[in-house]
């Protein structure tokens, strides 16, 4: 979407951010419609990427452990490794 005071490009992380919002509920259509929920999920996955990648600048192996066993998705999930057992400390 182009800012078009400005000429450029409008920041933010959908397509359609800057229009404004109907009025009434029944006039938004329903809930989670497929853009929004991918947009949702992009947005999550970059975030999860980012800090995996910030997690992987002070401590390797436990960036490269979460890169293998999270997923994102419709749902975040981690995934033990059933094969290994670890105690985490909080």
């Amino acid at each position: 979407m182009i800012d078009r005071a400005a000429g450029r490009p409008r920041r933010g992380l959908c397509r359609g951010a800057g229009r404004a919002r109907p009025r009434h509920r029944h006039e938004q259509g329903p809930r989670g419609t497929g853009a929004t929920t991918k947009c949702v999920r992009v947005a999550v996955r970059k975030a999860v990427v980012g800090a995996l990648a910030r997690i992987a600048d002070t401590n390797p192996d436990l960036a490269r452990h979460l890169h293998d066993r999270v997923s994102t998705g419709a749902t975040c999930c981690y995934n033990p490794d059933p094969e290994s057992s670890i105690d985490w400390e909080l």
